[in-house]
C-alpha cells in the first residue's frame, strides 16, 4: 500500500511523485505597470508575488512546514507597501484559515511537515510549466499547496501569484481586473522562463 502523508492534521491521500520538491517565492514588481502606494500623489510599480514549485536536486535547503509557510504567504492578505513583521504574521493569520479551525487544530495544522523544500537547488533537465490561477475566495496560492508540491513531485514546474485587483487589495469581478490577473499569471511565466534559461 502506498504511503500517505499527514499535512494538515488529516490523511493526505496524494501520492507524490518520485522528485524532491522545491521552493521559492519572489517578491517582484512589474514596472510597466501602477499600483496605488500609501502616497496618493505617488502610485508605485505593480507588486507581483511568485510562488513557484519545482522538481529539486535532493533535499538540501530548509525543511518546510505549513507555518513557515503561511508566514510567506500572509502578506498576500495584506495591502501594504512593506512587509509585516513576523510577529503580526503568527498573530493575525489569513482569515481563510482563522476561521476554518479552532485554535488546537490550527497550532498543530502549522507544525505539520509539507515536502517543499525552501531553497533547494533545481534538479537537470527541463520540466513542464504549470501555471495555476487563482480563483475568487482563493486569492492566495496558500489555498494550492499541497497541489502545487505535489505537481512538481511529478516532475513539472509549477508558478502561481496571488489573486490582486488592479487599483485595490480586493478583486472586483469585471473586466480590467480579470485583464490584470491574466496579466500578472503571464508576468509570472515569464519571470521562471528566464530563471530556467540562465541555468
Amino acid at each position: 500500500m502506498p504511503k500517505t502523508g499527514r499535512a494538515t492534521g488529516i490523511p493526505n491521500l496524494l501520492i507524490y511523485g518520485p522528485h524532491a520538491v522545491g521552493f521559492q517565492l519572489l517578491t517582484l514588481e512589474d514596472p510597466t505597470r501602477s499600483f496605488p502606494s500609501d502616497d496618493p500623489a505617488a502610485p508605485r510599480s505593480r507588486p507581483v508575488r511568485v510562488y513557484i514549485w519545482y522538481p529539486a536536486e535532493g533535499a538540501s535547503g530548509k525543511a518546510m512546514k505549513v507555518g513557515d509557510f503561511v508566514r510567506l504567504a500572509a502578506d498576500d492578505f495584506r495591502l501594504t507597501t512593506k512587509a509585516s513583521s513576523d510577529a503580526r504574521k503568527e498573530a493575525n493569520l489569513p482569515v481563510p484559515l482563522a476561521k476554518g479551525l479552532d485554535r488546537p487544530q490550527t497550532q498543530a495544522l502549522m507544525k505539520s511537515p509539507i515536502k517543499a523544500i525552501l531553497g533547494a537547488e533545481a534538479g537537470p533537465g527541463t520540466s513542464p510549466l504549470l501555471i495555476v490561477g487563482q480563483g475568487l475566495y482563493y486569492e492566495s496560492p496558500l489555498s494550492h499547496i499541497f497541489l502545487c508540491e505535489y505537481l512538481a513531485s511529478r516532475g513539472y514546474v509549477v508558478a502561481s501569484c496571488p489573486l490582486l485587483g488592479t487599483q485595490h487589495r480586493l478583486v472586483n469581478l469585471n473586466v480590467e481586473d480579470l485583464e490584470t490577473a491574466i496579466r500578472d499569471l503571464e508576468f509570472a511565466a515569464a519571470v521562471v522562463e528566464r530563471l530556467t534559461k540562465k541555468k
